[in-house]
């Protein structure tokens, strides 16, 4: 209705100023009525100019035009993560794909047809994935603003009837425009070029072979070879398995390691921490776990720039007054100037261009587009202009622990020496605990003990067996030629009942355990390792304890200065993470977090007001699903924070799409670096206070 009631306005306006033209043309024989013509159209650029200032002063609108666009441009399987102003699609939440009804076949394989057949038929691994930005919306975002449309109407007219002189306000478009794009166009060569680094590659058996292939090859019913530090590509079923470990901490945030035996269901997204398996491919491409989450983030908001919407505010109140001011210009030069119309409507233009505050535009991008090339040499990428501000102005930070606040890796803390029985021979403890982490296959657990305490002399003791770790007996053993049989492992499975209660009132195993910490124990037996008759198991013998290892997942470096400036700064910090709430209060308490109420996502309330209140007066929480972690940043955003959100996961895309401002880690997957606003190229969280205070000079230098 607005439409219809502007178009009508627009044919009165000129059908009007149509005939007070034709009379002064009769009246002033000077006139050149040849360019009444242009006259008419020039008036017509203005109506233009008035109606697409409209469109980008109403969001709806705006939304519903970009996602046309969008649509229209874009392939249904495109996977692109690109962000627009305004854009949002919230999507139903994404569950993990049901595998339990497959039937996995055997290790041979598909021959080189059945590879073809499926490759014809869709069913591979390739997917139209982006891992930055398109051109074309980086183009379109820098061109089509609410600026470049007022200049350029203006730049029209006088070029219609001023001259080349007048017209030379339009390199001001041209420059502003040109900042925003080559900046962002750095920004994404940059992750571009990154994730080509980090291209995967896969190992499949095809005709009973090994055989090594880009991930985008593999097709459905392939078999994949997995072992210790690969990730997995597509969803699958574990065929055969060798004391398999798998680490989902990039889909549920959890970084305990999850034990799998054949039928067990793999998702694209995670990786192996220990042991090896053959898997056949299920989901691959766009149905894959991982590739449903990234595409649920696919239309982004870009930066809430306070400095952008103010200048947009001042230029909404501007276009609506430059048609009736230009009228009036125009009508001043024409009956009290004696002008011809054509110096007239030159005139009227470039009064009202002079009412644009062009230079404070141009100020705005030269001053961020030389805080973010300042930022690059700190290895910081930012995507857009405007994101250096807004980190400044945000007044809660969350963040997910694994992969950012930690770097995925153990330490150990401390060792505990326990009182020995009679029975234990007198060695060094440190000396057992690097044969375990020399001799075994190595897990997080054991790289950690082998950098605390690292075998100096291999060939000093005889090892006579070596039984491996297994999730399902929680527990490992070595058998020393001269210094008898050492376990390592949980203390619940090591030591009898009536044992471990005695361990328990004894020593501090039960306030480190609930703190959330790891605890394994070393214990020393004097019976042999026996092997079941099917050699598939092993009993666990009696023992005697000799010591605790208390480990905890470390930290970045920097986190936790870091995070004491944000809390100087009066920035509330929330830990989220799919892992418990004790383990994730650990590594809270550990950074210098006071913790507080500790919440778990299994209880917490559904409804987004229940929620936020919780949420509003809570630091720590686990079991956090990864739709969850987007109604997190909701609740607090409809509660009037400005909500930033630090991730590198997959399962945290949809809550960095969600926030105000978002943050990845450059070790992070593709779908967190494309849509986020800034990228840590080195993972280094000390880089976030530099950022701030270049913020906050901006904001200073401009307002």
């Amino acid at each position: 209705m607005f439409l219809i009631n502007l178009s009508h306005s627009i044919t009165s306006y000129i059908s009007k100023a149509s005939t007070w033209l034709y009379d002064i043309q009769h009246t002033n024989r000077e006139a050149d009525a040849s360019n009444y013509t242009l006259l008419v159209i020039a008036i017509v650029i203005i109506c233009i100019g008035v109606i697409v200032q409209w469109i980008t002063s109403h969001e709806e609108l705006k939304k519903k035009i970009i996602v046309w666009w969008d649509s229209s441009r874009s392939q249904k399987t495109d996977a692109a993560l690109d962000r627009h102003d305004g854009a949002v699609t919230y999507q139903q939440e994404v569950v993990l794909p049901d595998m339990s009804s497959y039937a996995p076949t055997s290790a041979v394989g598909l021959t080189k047809k059945e590879v073809s057949e499926r490759f014809a038929a869709g069913q591979h691994n390739a997917t139209h994935i982006r891992t930055s930005r398109s051109y074309r919306h980086i183009f379109y975002s820098n061109i089509f603003t609410r600026f470049n449309a007022l200049l350029s109407v203006m730049y029209v007219i006088i070029l219609f009837v001023g001259t080349l002189q007048d017209s030379l306000f339009g390199l001001i478009i041209v420059l502003n425009t040109i900042i925003g794009i080559v900046q962002e166009l750095r920004a994404k060569w940059t992750l571009d070029k990154l994730a080509l680094v980090l291209t995967p590659r896969a190992t499949v058996v095809r005709d009973g072979k090994p055989q090594t292939i880009p991930a985008s090859n593999i097709v459905v019913d392939d078999i994949i070879e997995l072992t210790a530090g690969k990730q997995i590509m597509v969803d699958g079923v574990v065929i055969e398995t060798t004391h398999l470990e798998v680490n989902e901490s990039m889909l549920t945030g959890e970084s305990d390691a999850i034990a799998k035996k054949p039928g067990d269901p793999l998702y694209s997204g995670s990786y192996v921490l220990a042991g090896r398996c053959y898997m056949q491919a299920v989901y691959v491409g766009e149905r894959s776990y991982a590739r449903q989450l990234a595409n649920a983030a696919r239309h982004f908001v870009l930066s809430k720039s306070e400095l952008r919407k103010g200048i947009n505010q001042i230029l909404r109140y501007i276009t609506w007054l430059l048609v009736p001011a230009a009228l009036l210009l125009f009508i001043t030069q024409i009956l009290y100037m004696q002008h011809g119309w054509k110096d007239a409507l030159a005139a009227s233009a470039g009064g009202v261009v002079n009412m644009i505050p062009d230079g404070l535009v141009l100020l705005t991008s030269v001053v961020m587009a030389l805080a973010i090339v300042r930022l690059s040499k700190k290895h910081v990428l930012i995507q857009e202009l405007p994101a250096v501000e807004m980190l400044a102005r945000i007044n809660v930070l969350c963040l997910d622990k694994t992969g950012t606040l930690t770097e995925g890796a153990m330490t150990v803390e401390q060792t505990i020496e326990l009182p020995q029985h009679k029975n234990i021979p007198q060695i060094d403890i440190k000396t057992v605990l690097a044969y375990f982490a020399y001799a075994q296959e190595q897990t997080t657990t054991l790289q950690a003990i082998g950098n605390a305490f690292p075998l100096q002399a291999p060939s000093q003791w005889t090892i006579t067996n070596n039984v491996p770790f297994s999730s399902a007996r929680k527990w490992s053993a070595l058998t020393f030629e001269k210094n008898g049989t050492w376990i390592l492992g949980a203390t619940e499975t090591i030591l009898p009942a009536r044992e471990l209660t005695k361990l328990q009132n004894a020593s501090e195993l039960n306030p480190l355990t609930q703190s959330g910490k790891r605890v394994l124990l070393l214990a020393y037996t004097p019976t042999p390792i026996t092997q079941s008759a099917d050699k598939k198991s092993f009993a666990t013998p009696t023992s005697f304890p000799v010591a605790l290892i208390v480990l905890q997942e470390k930290l970045r470096p920097g986190v936790h200065q870091t995070l004491n400036y944000f809390k100087e700064q009066g920035v509330a910090i929330k830990i989220i993470s799919g892992d418990t709430p004790e383990t994730v209060g650990a590594v809270a308490r550990q950074a210098g977090i006071v913790v507080g109420a500790l919440r778990n996502g299994l209880t917490m309330p559904k409804k987004i007001d229940e929620l936020g209140k919780l949420v509003e007066h809570s630091t720590v929480f686990g079991r956090i699903s990864p739709e969850q972690k987007r109604l997190i940043m909701r609740s607090l955003k409809q509660r009037g924070y400005v909500v930033a959100m630090v991730g590198d996961g997959v399962n945290d895309v949809l809550a960095i799409k969600e926030a105000d401002f978002s943050i990845a880690m450059g070790s992070g997957t593709d779908a967190s670096r494309a849509i986020a606003q800034l990228v840590l190229l080195d993972n280094n969280f000390t880089s976030l206070p530099d950022i701030i205070a270049e913020g906050r000079q901006i904001i200073a230098n401009i307002e």
